[in-house]
């Protein structure tokens, strides 16, 4: 651009010059009329390099001169007026045939540039790679080529389609030669290549030759990502292939047919041989015998019926009935299908369906149906609970023992929900487990409490479910769960007071040593005087002091703190995340219940002496509860009177 200016100053000051010598001979007047023709031409090349009031001003300037040189007498040029007239017409007229072929030419260049730059827009933006070579050079690379490939526009200078290829590939370019115009002219070839990262890609190149002079060629590649649609072909390829493997191996024999009662068969599936001993090709477009000749005569025209009736677009109908095979065998078939478009969304609508064999269930539902009645006199003797409930938990079968434990019979328990019989009871809700069955398919036992006629006794409840539904036992454990209850209460508690017993101190000292409830204290307290209240009032005073002792030691402690009564007229508690400080409180409290005791039962004091520890970092609680003995011991031997403060251990 600044090497064009540099041009056209130089030529309007070559020109300004020429123009500066013609005038100067015109004013010397030799030979005046040649060198006023001479200045035609600087002029008309002024007005074509500068603005057009340069040119002008210009010739207002020589006539201005000429006008005043001739004017005088005797005139100083031999240039008349008329020679002046000439001179501007001339002058004006090709300057403006100039200036407008200046015009023309720019607006021109103008729209060349704008159009150039319009295409390289398109071709840098487009959503395909381009590549084009001029004269087998590399002229122009698209950033979508370079997104493509994953190599940078300097890279791909270096590279061919050759190079890209994947191995197994290259035969697809080997066969064409590049930049050939008459191999590769509005050719298309489709193969895969292998990006920078490894990637494998499926590309589509078009190749377009144009030649705009006999030395000037063009060779233009327009590359297009096809992987996904590729990808999209080989998982269609691949269903369509195992589509037609599912209906050869479907256990029946699936079609498509025409929605009329000639069920002209457009697809039979291989299954139709082992179905009806017949080859599918017998029942295309009814070329051997229509399928409907099979169909057992007392059931034809009620299955034509029923398909007339119940086959629609939205939903699917199903028939049972008989057909006969080729060797006239009866066979029991179910069929299901459905209306869809013809092929190519043809007005015309048809049918999709499967037909199976299903003689064997048919024949077992005979007999089924004959000894379910059995099956109902058998469930009906037994003495437990037995109902049945479908998959919407809906009760299909209630026997004699359920009628009694609930008092409702079996009309009114039939077609019910099962939450309606049994509601929710301490956030257990039958219904729940039955569900939780079903999904799982797996059986199960559990004990659990019912409401049933305002009363809730405990059963034993067995589950057992099945793809129909699931079938529920129930037997009334109430007096079995109170006794093992009451077992298990008397094996972890001392019989006489109702607080926990030594075996069950010892188990949670044992079950603390392995927590992280630290730190630990351990409280030992021994009931004075108690031989002394036996051998004076007797042993039932000395029961009832032990058992006020005990409640009077369970009120002074938490709910979580475990009370025991480890020997005849010792006791324990054990207090987990507590320190010193904290159990000195408690056995405060326990002092001041002991005096507010003793002073409303005068006759039946009660006198502890204590001992407390808290455990020491390693310490084990075994030596933990030594040492609360010991300081039990110690206090036992020096205290006198009924109540002290207890120093903090």
């Amino acid at each position: 651009m600044t090497q064009s200016k540099n041009k056209t100053a130089l030529l309007t000051l070559t020109t300004i010059v020429a123009i500066c010598f013609s005038a100067g001979l015109i004013a010397l007047n030799k030979n005046a009329q040649l060198a006023l023709i001479s200045t035609i031409l600087p002029i008309c090349l002024l007005a074509y390099l500068s603005p057009r009031y340069v040119y002008l001003a210009i010739i207002i300037i020589l006539n201005l001169s000429g006008l005043y040189l001739t004017g005088k007498n005797p005139p100083a040029i031999n240039i008349d007026v008329l020679d002046w007239i000439v001179f501007d017409i001339i002058s004006i007229f090709l300057s403006e045939f100039l200036i407008n072929l200046k015009t023309t030419h720019s607006k021109e260049v103008e729209l060349l540039t704008k159009r150039d730059l319009t295409y390289s827009s398109i071709l840098k933006y487009i959503n395909t790679g381009v590549l084009i070579f001029e004269n087998a050079e590399l002229y122009f690379i698209n950033d979508q080529l370079c997104k493509l490939t994953g190599y940078s526009m300097d890279e791909m200078k270096d590279l061919t389609f050759l190079d890209l290829a994947h191995p197994d590939e290259k035969h697809k370019l080997s066969d064409h030669a590049y930049h050939d115009p008459n191999a590769m002219t509005n050719h298309t070839i489709q193969f895969w290549i292998k990006t920078k990262n490894g990637e494998e890609r499926f590309i589509e190149n078009s190749y377009l030759y144009f030649q705009l002079s006999s030395i000037n060629t063009f060779e233009m590649i327009m590359t297009s990502d096809l992987t996904d649609q590729k990808r999209k072909e080989e998982i269609l390829e691949l269903n369509q292939k195992s589509l037609e493997r599912l209906l050869s191996n479907l256990p029946g024999l699936a079609y498509r047919r025409k929605n009329d009662p000639s069920y002209k068969m457009k697809y039979v599936s291989k299954g139709s041989k082992a179905l009806t001993g017949h080859l599918p090709a017998k029942f295309l477009n009814n070329k051997t015998f229509s399928y409907k000749d099979l169909i057992y005569s007392e059931d034809r025209e009620s299955v034509q019926s029923k398909t007339k009736q119940n086959a629609s677009i939205d939903e699917a109908f199903q028939l049972i009935y008989r057909i006969i095979t080729s060797e006239s065998e009866t066979k029991w078939v179910w069929e299901q299908g459905k209306v869809v478009p013809g092929f190519n969304n043809q007005v015309d609508l048809e049918l999709e369906g499967l037909i199976i064999d299903i003689t064997d269930y048919m024949l077992a539902n005979q007999e089924l149906s004959q000894s379910e009645q059995k099956y109902k006199a058998l469930a009906n003797s037994i003495t437990d609970i037995f109902m049945a409930v479908d998959k919407n938990l809906t009760i299909t079968y209630w026997n004699t023992a359920s009628e009694k434990m609930t008092g409702i019979n079996s009309q009114q328990a039939m077609g019910k929900a099962i939450h309606k019989i049994f509601p929710t009871i301490q956030g257990f809700a039958l219904d729940e487990s039955l569900e939780d069955a079903l999904k799982q398919q797996k059986s199960k036992q559990f004990v659990q409490k019912l409401r049933i006629n305002g009363e809730e006794p405990f059963i034993e409840i067995n589950i057992y479910p099945s793809a129909y539904g699931v079938a529920i036992f129930g037997r009334d454990v109430t007096e079995k769960i109170e006794a093992e209850n009451q077992l298990k209460y008397l094996s972890t508690h001392d019989a006489l007071t109702r607080i926990y017993n030594r075996a069950y101190f010892e188990t949670e000292m044992e079950r603390l040593q392995n927590s992280r409830l630290f730190p630990i204290s351990i409280v030992m307290a021994d009931l004075d005087g108690l031989k002394y209240v036996n051998d004076s009032q007797g042993h039932s005073a000395g029961d009832e002091l032990l058992r006020q002792t005990a409640n009077l030691l369970r009120e002074s402690f938490r709910t979580e703190d475990v009370v025991a009564r480890i020997g005849g007229d010792e006791f324990g508690v054990l207090i987990s995340n507590t320190g010193a400080d904290a159990v000195h409180n408690a056995i405060k409290r326990v002092r001041t219940k002991i005096q507010h005791h003793n002073k409303a039962h005068p006759n039946l004091k009660i006198k502890l002496s204590i001992g407390v520890a808290t455990t020491q970092i390693g310490e084990k609680l075994e030596m933990t509860s030594k040492r609360a003995d010991k300081k039990m011991y110690e206090d036992k031997s020096t205290h006198k009177g009924d109540t002290r403060e207890l120093k903090p251990y």
